[in-house]
């Protein structure tokens, strides 16, 4: 087979390389997309949904015992309100994609799925369509989010924007009966869905003085409604749950109940206190959902400190969100997109200006980075490091820059990604994770959460969701010199399992140097999987992998561990393999790309697995070879990319070191 673009390498690396695939290669057919005609229906039930465990069932109420009292009685619960409580704000970008027109036809757009006809043009719609059998779009047809463009019509005075949005949303509440639990699509956007109400009831009181007219008192009705199945089915202590609260705050100070009000704002504090820890990490296990959480705690300070400023939730929410940013700041790439950690899309973000994430978010062009090289959250389990932050001679979108994953088993939006690398060199991706599937509960979903999906070393019978230990670093000073970053990484998989990975993360030249040490309980695989980034070209002999990607090389070479041979076939690729799915990355929900998976193979009770994972030019010639200690206790390791040249010792007790 002839490799093109693959970097030329010295012939006992180079024998024999095969390209393993299977499956079906290629990208996936594209997903329907929106046209200007929308298909016409006829009003029938789709179905195609899973329902997940109610949110509610098991999550712990921190307001729970709040006595029901319907008045405001002042001191009672130390509530001083002020102010009014602001619904129309944001429609998470519906409005882009949903024209005041496009409502008042009664057709809905979502995402990259096509323009759909959900009703007969009079606001009378069919709560059961679900055209593309799809969780979120069947979802976001319930939170009423999409009519956006007709609310802020109808703010400006637009009385049949205003007149359709109430039809809609009067259809909503008699097509769907208190406690509408029997729909997933309705109660999980119970909490979007409350402020749209919200907005239609603030947009209707404007117009009459302040007073709600008779003919629409159903709205506070259905507010109530909507606060009792808040108040009863509290999603924890994440992005929902935070959401669900700011909702009742809403109801609450609109329709005059100090009971939800009260509620509401204790659910707030105790959920602030757990979902941005002491280190400024979110609970989200996702670097999106980081973001999202700045972006919501913004929200909900804007309305707290409008409606109880000078309170200790609002002193409290200035402070987290501010650690927060440095967590945000230290989570971006040399593209200035975060890491794809957790449901996390590849992205450009809102630049906050004046804050430590303004430089990163912009790639360098304004601000003033973080002043620590690298960021470790020990509580929620990352590192961030990097070479530089492109203040010195290198700029920032050619700097190299690596993740690591550690600490709590896999909750909310997370991913089973203990152990693994992402990483950049020279600007360019080299390590991916998985990215961002789709919510649909299917196979595809629950590869790209899965250990198959990310960078480590998988175990033949393990558990997937344990928590893993960082018990080891050790940094380089500065940005003087060459980057030579030493971890540590520790975990038990299941009865009878450990891991420990040591990392050696290098500069000048770019090499990620890894020693994963395993056991099992009886004889197992052991497969150390190195995810590279869709576009790129790989092939593999017995000992190595290469790839080509653009002007880049990526080759990924296994080395021997205390004198032990590399044993034959030790290293294959798959892409793009739908049985068993494999190969896979996802930029965006929309969008599913086949990318090469370098695999490390060995089996037995027990394996000890040495690679290099090196990134240079296209051009360079890369070697690897390793020399045994006189008495066998250790080993150094050399590493040559062009004209760069480095070894790494491995001590006895096996940690990694940069000799020169």
């Amino acid at each position: 087979m002839e490799n093109r673009g693959v970097p030329a390498l010295t012939a006992r690396l180079l024998a024999a390389v095969v390209l393993t695939t299977a499956g079906t290669a290629g990208a996936m057919a594209p997903t329907a997309r929106a046209t200007d005609e929308p298909p016409r229906i006829t009003f029938t039930t789709t179905g195609g949904l899973d329902h997940p465990t109610d949110p509610g069932d098991t999550s712990t109420d921190p307001g729970k015992d709040l006595p029901d009292s319907r008045a405001d009685v002042p001191g009672k619960n130390g509530l001083k309100l002020t102010g009014r409580y602001d619904a129309c704000v944001g429609y998470m970008a519906f409005a882009d994609t949903n024209s005041r027109d496009n409502i008042l036809d009664d057709t809905f757009q979502w995402g990259s799925y096509a323009r759909f006809r959900i009703g007969d043009g009079n606001g009378n719609i069919n709560w059961l369509a679900n055209p593309y059998r799809q969780v979120s779009w069947y979802m976001w047809l319930h939170s009423l989010r999409w009519t956006g463009a007709a609310l802020e019509a109808a703010k400006e005075g637009d009385d049949e924007a205003l007149d359709h949005v109430r039809a809609i949303a009067k259809d909503w509440v008699k097509d769907n009966p208190y406690s509408w639990k029997a729909n997933i699509a309705a109660w999980e956007s119970t909490m979007h869905r409350t402020n749209i109400l919200l907005c239609l009831r603030s947009i209707v009181t404007d117009r009459t003085g302040g007073a709600l007219p008779a003919a629409d008192r159903w709205l506070d009705a259905t507010l109530v409604q909507h606060a009792e199945y808040l108040k009863n089915q509290f999603s924890g202590y994440g992005n929902h749950g935070t959401d669900e609260s700011l909702a009742m705050l809403g109801i609450g100070t609109t329709v005059g109940r100090a009971d939800y009000t009260a509620l509401a704002q204790q659910r707030l504090a105790a959920i602030l206190a757990k979902a941005i820890d002491a280190e400024g990490a979110t609970n989200e296990q996702s670097t999106g959902y980081a973001i999202f959480n700045y972006y919501l705690w913004g929200r909900v300070g804007a309305e707290v400190a409008n409606l109880l400023p000078g309170s200790p939730l609002d002193q409290q929410i200035s402070v987290k969100r501010e650690s927060l940013l440095n967590f945000l700041a230290h989570s971006f790439t040399p593209a200035a997109t975060p890491f794809q950690i957790g449901n996390t899309e590849r992205a450009r973000r809102q630049i906050y200006a004046g804050t430590v994430q303004e430089w990163p978010a912009s790639g360098g062009a304004a601000g003033t980075p973080p002043a620590q090289r690298v960021g470790i959250f020990n509580a929620a389990g990352y590192v961030f490091g990097r070479d530089t932050w492109g203040t010195d001679e290198r700029s920032f979108a050619t700097s190299s820059a690596y993740t690591l994953r550690f600490g709590p088993a896999r909750t909310k939006h997370g991913h089973h990604d203990h152990t693994a690398i992402t990483w950049y060199a020279d600007g360019s991706p080299v390590l991916i994770d998985s990215g961002y599937g789709e919510y649909t509960k299917d196979a595809w979903e629950a590869y790209a959460k899965s250990t198959q999906a990310h960078n480590q070393l998988i175990i033949g019978g393990m558990k997937d969701s344990v928590a893993t230990s960082l018990t080891r670093r050790v940094l380089s000073a500065g940005t003087s010199g060459p980057m030579a970053d030493y971890y540590r990484l520790v975990d038990a998989p299941g009865v009878g399992f450990t891991r420990v990975r040591d990392v050696l993360v290098l500069s000048d030249p770019e090499v990620i140097f890894v020693v994963d040490r395993a056991t099992a309980p009886a004889k197992t695989t052991f497969n150390q999987l190195w995810h590279l980034p869709a576009g790129s070209v790989a092939g593999a002999n017995s000992v190595a992998a290469h790839a080509s990607y653009g002007e880049r090389s990526i080759t990924v070479v296994s080395l021997p561990y205390a004198g032990q041979p590399v044993p034959k076939r030790a290293i294959s690729v798959i892409r793009g393999s739908s049985r068993p799915i494999q190969g896979w990355f996802w930029p965006n929900i929309f969008t599913k790309q086949a990318a090469p998976v370098v695999s490390v193979n060995r089996s037995g009770t027990s394996a000890s697995l040495v690679t290099a994972i090196v990134s240079g030019p296209a051009e360079a010639t890369v070697t690897a070879t390793s020399t045994a200690t006189r008495r066998g206790s250790g080993a150094v390791y050399t590493i040559t990319v062009g004209d760069e040249r480095v070894q790494i010792g491995q001590s006895a007790g096996g940690s990694l070191y940069r000799i020169n």
